[in-house]
């Protein structure tokens, strides 16, 4: 029994052994293998260089920071995909941080669509250029510079005179002639402004619908608009205003109250497909031809944050 028991021992000691070397001879010949492994060329850090083009700085009196919409050109040699959580200001602004200063702007009536402001720099071509904002919280300060990370452990310092700011409220403005989109929510469009001096306004309220005539102190006007909500939301303007330009006339639009026969009041009406229709517009004043005179007309949408500016040049 005893030489039996050491036969088996034997056995299974040798056994263990076989299993001991096999694995180290898997192992090695892993590694052996892993070295003759050909190096993916599209694998490798592209190389992308950022060149700056045009760039104008912006400093209005409604703002309490100015900014910069620089043109930049990125080429690669492959496809570009350059993130723009890399640049930043010497300030330690982050281009992916500017909401913040998007809203003010925004707020004031600014737009940035005119400008075609880019948000990434992605393409599957190997260049491409676009706008970007870049803030300066200093107002003051008389030069900036934009630091970028070009993904291969370099970056490049772009630096700007702001010295001079040529910017101009137009350039960030819509025009009458414009189409007018935030490319989310909305898309309208002025077609045209029209006395009603020889129309019959009603007024409804809770004692029914009653005609009124304002013509001994002010004049009517009805702008028409052709608005398009887009991607299925439905739009309401939640308050508007008239300005005219340079002048201390008294405007307001009037509210849903009002109505004229063939010229739907568009004020606080839901809208939730293509559809024209008027904004009544109450100048104070008896004398004067007011579809001729360049005016800033304002509208908010409801939920929407931004409020619209038009320039409205006749």
């Amino acid at each position: 029994m005893k030489k039996q028991h050491n036969y088996v021992a034997w056995i299974t000691g040798l056994l263990s052994i076989l299993l001991i070397i096999s694995i180290i001879a898997f192992a090695l010949n892993q590694k052996k293998d892993d070295t003759n492994v050909t190096p993916d060329p599209n694998a490798s850090t592209p190389k992308t260089t950022i060149t700056l083009g045009d760039y104008t700085v912006y400093r209005f009196v409604d703002l309490d920071f100015q900014f910069i919409i620089a043109n930049l050109k990125v080429t690669s040699d492959k496809a570009i995909s350059l993130d723009m959580a890399g640049m930043k200001t010497d300030k330690g602004v982050l281009l992916t941080q500017a909401e913040p200063y998007i809203k003010k702007l925004l707020a004031q009536g600014y737009v940035l669509t005119k400008q075609n402001i880019l948000y990434a720099f992605q393409s599957a071509e190997k260049s491409m250029e676009g706008n970007v904002l870049i803030p300066v919280a200093d107002k003051g300060a008389t030069s900036a510079s934009l630091i970028v990370s070009l993904g291969d452990s370099t970056s490049k310092t772009i630096k700007f005179d702001l010295t001079k700011a040529s910017g101009t409220a137009a350039m960030l403005s819509y025009q009458s002639t414009d189409t007018i989109t935030d490319n989310q929510n909305y898309s309208f469009k002025i077609e045209s402004i029209e006395s009603l001096s020889n129309r019959t306004l009603f007024m409804t309220n809770a004692m029914g619908t009653d005609s009124v005539d304002f013509s001994s102190w002010s004049k009517i006007y009805a702008l028409k608009l052709k608005i398009n909500p887009l991607n299925s939301v439905t739009l309401n303007i939640e308050s508007s205003k008239y300005l005219i330009t340079d002048s201390t006339i008294e405007t307001a639009i009037m509210v849903q109250s009002y109505s004229v026969e063939d010229y739907p009041n568009f004020y606080a009406k839901d809208i939730s497909t293509e559809t024209s229709g008027y904004l009544y517009l109450q100048i104070v004043a008896t004398t004067g031809d007011y579809t001729k005179v360049p005016a800033v007309l304002e509208i908010k949408f409801k939920g929407i944050d931004d409020i619209v500016k038009i320039n409205i040049v006749n």
